[in-house]
């Protein structure tokens, strides 16, 4: 994320992974996504990012623990409100929702969450 702030404080847009040089292979346990930022050369305005776009994204490949195969971990990004121009706001969400009785995929990553800054 520290790439993607420094390159929004630069161009006032969000880079493709390409553009802000930023690699992540797919493991054994996860597959990686790219979200709506894409590959390449790709930008997107920050003013354009509207109610948040999804920027990364892990999917299970297998079962962890009692979490499901096929589970996601999301970050949505969207135009950060009262501050400087250009500025984002991230949102971390694990596969359940935080109002869930039982969490097993955000109990295996405990800090994820902590990667939202709204």
């Amino acid at each position: 994320m520290k790439l993607q702030d420094a390159y929004v404080a630069e161009a006032a847009a969000m880079g493709s992974w390409a553009k802000i040089g930023y690699a992540m292979k797919d493991g054994d346990s996860f597959g990686y996504t790219k979200g709506a930022l894409g590959d390449g050369s790709n930008t997107t305005l920050v003013e354009s990012l509207g109610d948040g776009v999804e920027g990364w994204r892990a999917t299970s490949k297998v079962k962890l623990n009692d979490c499901a195969n096929a589970s996601a971990w999301i970050i949505t990004v969207k135009q950060a409100t009262n501050s400087a121009q250009g500025m984002v706001s991230y949102t971390a969400a694990p596969p359940e929702a935080a109002t869930a009785a039982s969490r097993p995929c955000a109990d295996l990553t405990p800090s994820f969450e902590k990667l939202s800054s709204n």
